[in-house]
């Protein structure tokens, strides 16, 4: 019984040594608590989420068509652009770009219907000075935007002339139906002349109709094909009713005249009719149909299946707290030893009946004491000052915390031990902490990393944090327990390393 009450006593003995400690430098705690929680602050209220506008130089053929379109639609293509004015000088406008006068500069080809007619596209070219890959992407993504809106306004130009177009086509639509009207009273009064002279003026009213609808029918498209429809129900396109009487016309002309057949003859007629209203109708509705929707019949809409719409600070604070909270556990647990060794308290525990396992002990449970409450008060600022979204459960997020703290000071302890000078330790607190933010996930998602560059990325205690965080945060998904076991796992290998070095150190000659 004495033997497990005199280790509980040497181990309270450390934490109350290192509290103590602690608290003779208040600087030191306020730096910790309130630095990070300044450094996340000033991040969130300095982010803005607006689109980055770019001042565009126009390079236009002085001979084009388009400059005065250009001129005078310019601004209305693309949100983000900010006209600049227009010249016919490439080289002069890449060295205002160059310069920094200008964001982006807009290269229009000469000879655009002469290109096409060859069947090859036109190409605008867009030239940037940006070095940044993401704003370089940004512009790569106005660009396509822009090519995109040019392409479309000029489909919805055409799209108007054939509307345009078909609003001609109507009187064509009523003369046939007074040819057809004028049919049926020849066929009534049984005049086979009379009958024939209309047949023939009908024929040459639908091939009319169909000259002049070939624009317009082009355009309209089958989108109805795409899906299934219900006949009963489907308007058709004019092409189709066109089609449509043009059978019934030509089956016409081939029935005799015979009695039998008369009959069926003025049935073919009545649906003649039937058909030209539906003809006048079709087209009118073609004409009713917005322009921008018939050359743009679909739209992308992107939607989230997450509970709450998060934005790029809320993304990143799980990373932050990840990469953070480690860098403090490595720079205490590096501190650590070598404050021991320049204080002459080693010598001291190498003739003191402590243990080397005894003093990691105290150690870990010390530093993991007050680290757990940096990491609440930290949790608390945030969740007060920037709203971090919390979706999974708070005992997910704090079994996650731990093991953090715990992986992290193991890794801490075993530099502390390598280190001979405290700027010794400082470097290497440094280094790790580079090598997390590189390669823990929060720069650069590690999809992007090669596989062979990822084993260091799953050496690192940051990253199966960043994991946990951003699965109970921001996905509210229950903890990974394999992730958890990982941290545990390094925790555990650190710790025995530890331990090893330690008492070496502490060996007695």
């Amino acid at each position: 019984m004495a033997r497990p009450l005199r280790f509980l006593i040497r181990i309270s003995a450390f934490v109350r040594k290192e509290a103590a400690e602690i608290l003779r430098q208040p600087r030191l705690v306020i730096t910790l608590v309130l630095g990070p929680f300044l450094i996340l602050l000033l991040f969130g209220l300095g982010y803005s989420a607006e689109p980055t506008p770019l001042r565009t130089l126009f390079v236009v053929p002085e001979d084009s068509v388009l400059q005065p379109y250009l001129r005078e639609n310019a601004e209305t293509f693309v949100q983000q652009l900010v006209y600049e004015g227009m010249i016919s000088d490439e080289e002069l406008a890449k060295a205002r770009l160059r310069s920094g006068q200008v964001d982006a500069v807009v290269v229009i080809p000469d000879k655009v219907y002469e290109t096409v007619r060859s069947s090859q596209q036109a190409v605008i070219t867009i030239y940037h000075n940006r070095i940044d890959p993401i704003r370089a992407r940004y512009v790569r993504a106005f660009a396509d935007l822009f090519v995109n809106q040019i392409n479309q306004r000029i489909l919805q130009v055409f799209a108007e002339e054939s509307q345009q177009e078909a609003s001609t086509l109507q009187p064509g639509v009523r003369a046939a139906k007074e040819s057809t009207n004028s049919l049926h009273l020849a066929m009534e009064s049984d005049d086979p002349e009379a009958t024939q002279q209309h047949l023939d003026e009908l024929d040459r009213n639908l091939t009319d109709l169909e000259t002049a609808l070939l624009a317009s029918s082009l355009l309209l498209g089958r989108l109805k094909e795409m899906e299934a429809q219900d006949p009963a129900t489907d308007p058709q396109d004019p092409t189709e009713i066109l089609a449509q009487l043009r059978k019934q016309v030509e089956s016409l002309e081939e029935r005799d005249r015979t009695p039998g057949q008369e009959e069926q003859s003025t049935q073919a007629v009545t649906e003649i009719d039937q058909d030209l209203t539906r003809l006048d109708t079709a087209l009118e509705e073609f004409r009713s149909i917005d322009s921008q929707v018939l050359v743009t019949p679909f739209r992308g809409e992107v939607r989230t299946v997450m509970a709450v719409d998060l934005s790029l600070v809320d993304y990143y604070v799980p990373g932050v707290l990840a990469v953070l909270l480690q860098h403090l556990c490595v720079t205490f647990g590096a501190l650590s030893i070598v404050a021991e060794r320049r204080s002459g308290t080693m010598e001291l525990f190498q003739a003191s009946p402590l243990s080397a396992f005894e003093v990691l002990a105290g150690k870990y449970l010390s530093y993991l004491v007050f680290t757990a409450l940096l990491s609440a008060v930290l949790t608390g600022l945030l969740e007060l000052a920037l709203d971090i979204p919390m979706l999974g459960s708070w005992a997910h997020y704090s079994l996650a915390i731990v093991a953090l703290l715990f992986a992290s000071l193991g890794l801490g302890f075993v530099l502390s031990l390598l280190a001979q000078t405290t700027s010794q330790a400082v470097q290497y607190s440094m280094l790790a902490l580079l090598i997390s933010v590189f390669f823990s996930g929060f720069f650069l998602n590690l999809e992007l990393l090669r596989a062979s560059v990822r084993l260091i990325s799953w050496a690192i205690p940051g990253t199966y944090a960043l994991q946990l965080f951003q699965d109970i945060m921001l996905r509210g998904q229950p903890i990974n327990l394999f992730w958890v076991g990982a941290l545990v796992a390094i925790g555990a290998g650190t710790s025995l390393v530890a331990w090893l070095l330690l008492r070496r150190t502490m060996a007695r000659t």
